[in-house]
């Protein structure tokens, strides 16, 4: 437990954290603007790093570090994951495993600036509203750029790096679903309706990317929401927000009437977004990539792809693509913190009600793991996709552990 005189009072640098961190999350979104995506000398990396590297020095405090939950294993983790890969670098194995050395690494110096920055709760209102307005100028733009309107394309409009908007969408849509409805009474009735206005739309870009995993992953988070509830009792409190979303729908549905909008043009538009152009495969050629992946495990399950020279393209599953990559002996160091995050976040998740939003860290988190079924770099890439999920794991660590402090306190 992290004694309370471990964290100062607000000092003059809090205001500059906070307007750092607000910068760096702006920058992570803006990176997917055509601007930047579309040019071969315009990058946002440069500014991103620079300013990760400023709030990591301004909370690198060891102590404290030490004393966080989850972090020192997971980091002790990594360091066997670096381990691995200066060994396979060593003996001409597996060059591209050193990859993985920062792809592992920035989630916990996320982490770390999550949990140590002065950021406060109401501060995170704030720093998460500018972040999503952000993300729909970004994404919107990208829309307007590639498509001219809001409507189905045959083709998805940006590429490999659709899948990575659909990652920070899917966050940002949990994130303000869990602000909204486990912090509501602490937000003002403006607040409220520019955080359900900001829901509307984000769900609006989601489905005109087409991003079909990030649209299943809130909704399996959505279940999961509702079994807890079920579980501690608190199902009416579910109900409750189901009518508020139903009622707002009917709403704009009968808007939508009244103005003479064709209203099986919003069922098509749905329909598609999942099923255009996928009579032949539904999975875009991912099944076929997995099956491949499990045949070059099977021919060589201990070293995969490092000793069977088989090209395949990237396998839209982590476990799968690190297994067949590496087989399972230069996996295996790759598959030990993947699992600790796994039990981690189950176990937050099974053994308190954690629909609130202290506990937003866990529930963005397992967007990540969920996400991570279906393609190939998360839970640890992009870093611009999982800055601001990482951060607020950070915070909900601090947040839980100030809490068990209280209740030792007051017993």
């Amino acid at each position: 437990h992290i004694p309370s005189h471990s964290f100062p009072t607000r000092r003059s640098s809090d205001l500059l954290q906070r307007v750092l961190l607000t910068i760096l999350l702006m920058l992570a979104a803006f990176s997917y603007h055509p601007l930047f995506l579309q040019s071969e000398t315009l990058s946002l990396n440069l500014y991103v790093y620079a300013i990760t590297l400023m709030l990591l020095l301004l909370n690198f405090y060891p102590k404290r570090i030490l004393n966080m939950r989850f972090l020192p294993a997971f980091l002790l983790l990594a360091m066997v994951v670096i381990a691995a890969a200066l060994v396979f670098k060593s003996i001409g194995f597996a060059g591209e495993y050193l990859s993985e050395i920062p792809a592992i690494l920035l989630p916990c110096v996320l982490m770390i600036i999550g949990h140590n920055a002065p950021i406060s709760t109401k501060d995170w209102t704030v720093i998460l509203l500018i972040y999503c307005a952000s993300l729909i100028f970004v994404l919107s733009t990208q829309i307007m750029t590639n498509i001219g309107a809001f409507q189905i394309a045959e083709e998805y409009i940006m590429g490999s790096e659709k899948n990575a908007a659909g990652v920070m969408l899917a966050v940002a849509i949990v994130a303000l679903l869990l602000l909204y409805f486990a912090h509501r009474d602490k937000l003002s009735l403006s607040m409220r309706c520019v955080t359900l206005a900001m829901l509307a739309v984000l769900f609006l870009v989601m489905v005109t990317l087409r991003a079909r995993g990030a649209m299943l992953t809130v909704v399996i988070c959505a279940i999961i929401a509702f079994l807890q509830m079920c579980r501690f009792k608190r199902e009416t409190h579910f109900f409750r927000y189901l009518k508020i979303l139903g009622g707002g729908a009917l709403v704009l549905l009968l808007l939508l009437l009244v103005s003479g909008f064709p209203i099986m043009s919003i069922y098509d538009y749905f329909y598609d977004s999942f099923f255009l152009n996928k009579t032949g495969d539904f999975s875009s050629g991912r099944m076929d990539r997995n099956i491949a992946a499990i045949e070059v495990i099977r021919e060589s399950p201990l070293w995969g792809r490092m000793v069977y020279n088989i090209d395949i393209k990237w396998v839209h599953n982590y476990l799968l693509l690190k297994i067949s990559d590496y087989g399972i002996v230069g996996a295996l160091p790759l598959l030990f913190p993947y699992f600790y995050l796994i039990f981690f976040v189950v176990r937050e998740h099974q053994k308190k009600n954690s629909f609130t939003f202290e506990n937003v860290g866990f529930w963005v988190l397992l967007v990540l793991l969920i996400i991570s079924l279906v393609e190939p770099s998360l839970p640890y890439a992009p870093g611009t996709a999982v800055t601001l999920s990482y951060l607020l794991l950070g915070f909900s660590l601090r947040q839980n552990s100030l809490n068990e402090e209280k209740k030792l306190n007051l017993n």
